[in-house]
């Protein structure tokens, strides 16, 4: 498969990054991408605040292969390859990993998720051996909302509603990274 090369552009995104308040718990990331270099996807992160604006990432589900295999090739992520659908709206957002929705889907939902309309919110992303980061261009303030799982199990967190251009940056070893 002939891929294209680092950094990665995306054009009208949408996407929920959920905070849970346990800390032990890993946030989730759950993106619309209608415009990327690899073709259209969806996708939801499973990932761990290292610090202050450092993550590092358990999982990723995709439902795009050249998406997957980009990931592996130049970011080493663990993507697996899934259906995903994700629906976001004013209220929150659903999404389903996997084929059977009823053991594959989480819900975020809130009194009314913000437009993501302000200044841009960074990731700094460390994976084993490389660092990246990955920058939407607008976002929304946090408001407090509830994510329920398959398990029917309730979080209760903070939600932020990302969009409009992202750029998920070329990787750098993490000898040379600034982490």
């Amino acid at each position: 498969m002939n891929l294209p090369r680092p950094p990665f552009i995306y054009e009208h995104t949408d996407a929920v990054l959920f905070l849970p308040d346990d800390p032990n718990l890993p946030a989730i990331l759950w993106g619309v991408f209608p415009i990327a270099p690899t073709g259209p996807f969806q996708e939801v992160w499973r990932i761990r605040q290292a610090d202050f604006g450092t993550w590092t990432v358990d999982s990723i589900r995709v439902n795009n292969p050249a998406r997957m295999q980009a990931g592996r090739l130049f970011w080493n992520m663990p993507k697996k390859l899934s259906a995903v659908s994700i629906e976001i709206g004013e209220t929150g957002a659903r999404a389903v990993v996997g084929n059977a929705p009823e053991s594959g889907s989480s819900m975020i939902s809130t009194e009314k998720l913000p437009p993501a309309t302000s200044g841009q919110f960074e990731m700094r992303l460390v994976m084993p051996s490389i660092a990246a980061s990955l920058t939407f261009e607008k976002s929304s303030s946090a408001v407090e909302a509830w994510m329920a799982d398959a398990g029917s199990r309730m979080v209760k967190g903070r939600v932020l509603h990302l969009g409009g251009r992202a750029v998920l940056s070329a990787p750098v070893p993490v000898l040379a990274a600034a982490v």
